[in-house]
């Protein structure tokens, strides 16, 4: 068994892979650190990820976890990251650095790192990559499973080699691109690189599922003109993978609770890292590319039609990044989306519809649990005084492998739920004209609706 250790251990990915990793058969945790003032030092493992503790404390020392570790993975910030990288290099453990954020001069000292020990493993991964390339989707059975999935990571030339499912994935990408093996690109970059990326992968035969936003303006889309139309191309949305969203779609469509009337959501959390990507305005950072894509994915999910106009307020810091943002988008008749985002308050989460005849919840709409069953919750009482609810279950699940598994079955030609570039060119115009509206303080046509 592969013991892991975690640099960054007290971030939100750190407590993600301290799930993921618990859960894994073939690896455990050794041990997680943190720089000397975090708050995080002293805390046990497990109740930082929000499980039972595990006896395992956060320490502040680097080089003893190092040692206690078969491989230790970093996802810190990149100061954090280089002040680990001599401790590091100084020792036999194996370093697999998922950080962003780095600058051409610390490049520099990764391949210096590199090539004084040839054992370690360097390179940037981009945000989220790891949650989907750290196992391949479900095979069902009859079905063909994909020949190779890559994915991309930033300066992927000094990048880890690894396997993901049955195909190399090798430290060029150029290689990858030009292997008939690999039929699946999977492009997790920095949201200002998704485009460029994608489009080459396409322009390399390959089908291509794109890191939410898919793009920073429906216009860049255009650059998917003239693709080969038998091309999967999708953007990353998994929360409507969720067999969960897909029980709401089809409930909404019967008619049985009547038309949708208002959609409201709010999804935030608190950002903490200063030299975190989604801080520079020039990369796509902010709450809207975020996490308002989410929700007016949501609306438009929920209401199976396109917004006709939008109405955007957006609080900007001194690095020009929307903070906080407020947003109505107008589905005609009086029918309204409402939705709050924030990179700057308490992580909260919540998704409600409201239709004639009841009005429907669904409690951790956006990340749902992993370990308990996930909920709908619909309440059809006409007196705000009594309730008349009713609470439908479905099974904990990840909804990144749900994604990748319908991704896959939609590239084998399989009836399954996919979006593809018409749907992401509505999500992205529907973001344009968000951004328009907070320009301008007055509503904003939606392109095409």
């Amino acid at each position: 068994m592969t013991g892991i250790g975690l640099s960054g251990a007290g971030g939100h990915l750190g407590a993600a892979l301290v799930r993921a990793i618990g859960e894994s058969p073939l690896r455990s945790l050794s041990g997680g650190c943190e720089r000397p003032d975090a708050p995080a030092v002293g805390r046990d493992l497990g109740d930082r990820a929000g499980l039972r503790p595990l006896g395992l404390l956060v320490t502040a020392d680097a080089g003893a976890l190092c040692d206690a570790s078969d491989v230790v993975v970093d996802c810190s910030a990149a100061s954090a990251t280089m002040a680990l990288l001599p401790v590091a290099v100084a020792r036999p453990t194996p370093l697999l650095v998922r950080t962003t954020g780095f600058g051409a001069a610390e490049r520099v000292a990764f391949v210096e790192a590199g090539r004084s020990h040839p054992g370690h493993a360097r390179g940037e991964r981009a945000d989220r990559s790891w949650r989907s390339a750290s196992r391949s989707a479900p095979r069902r059975r009859g079905a063909k499973a994909l020949g190779g999935v890559m994915v991309t990571a930033r300066h992927g030339e000094t990048g880890r080699r690894r396997r993901v499912g049955r195909g190399a994935a090798r430290a060029s990408t150029a290689s990858l691109l030009a292997d008939p093996e690999v039929e699946v690109v999977y492009v997790a970059l920095p949201n200002h690189l998704h485009v460029g990326f994608a489009r080459k992968a396409a322009a390399a035969g390959k089908h291509v599922l794109v890191e939410k936003p898919v793009a920073l303006t429906r216009a860049e889309l255009a650059a998917f003109d003239g693709i080969d139309p038998r091309l999967r191309i999708a953007e990353a949305f998994m929360v409507r993978h969720q067999p969960r969203w897909q029980a709401l779609r089809a409930r909404l469509a019967s008619g049985e609770h009547g038309e949708v009337c208002t959609v409201s959501s709010l999804l935030s959390f608190m950002m903490t890292r200063e030299d975190d990507f989604r801080t520079r305005p020039e990369w796509g950072g902010g709450a809207i590319y975020d996490l308002g894509c989410y929700t007016a994915m949501a609306a438009r999910f929920v209401f199976g039609r396109e917004p006709l106009r939008a109405l955007a307020e957006c609080h900007r810091d001194a690095r020009g990044i929307d903070m906080f943002s407020s947003v109505i988008l107008d589905f005609g008749r009086g029918r309204h989306a409402v939705f709050a985002v924030s990179l700057a308050q308490a992580s909260a989460q919540s998704l409600q519809v409201v239709c004639e005849r009841a009005c429907i919840d669904l409690p951790k709409a956006y990340v749902p649990s992993r370990t308990e069953p996930n909920l709908i919750h619909i309440d059809r009482s006409q007196d705000h005084a009594k309730s008349d609810l009713t609470t439908l279950e479905f099974a904990a699940l990840d909804h990144y492998e749900a994604e990748v598994t319908n991704f896959s079955r939609a590239v084998r030609g399989e009836t399954v739920p996919f979006y593809g570039l018409d749907d992401a060119r509505a999500s992205m115009a529907a973001v344009d004209a968000i951004f328009e509206s907070a320009r301008t303080g007055a509503w904003a046509a939606v392109e095409g609706a």
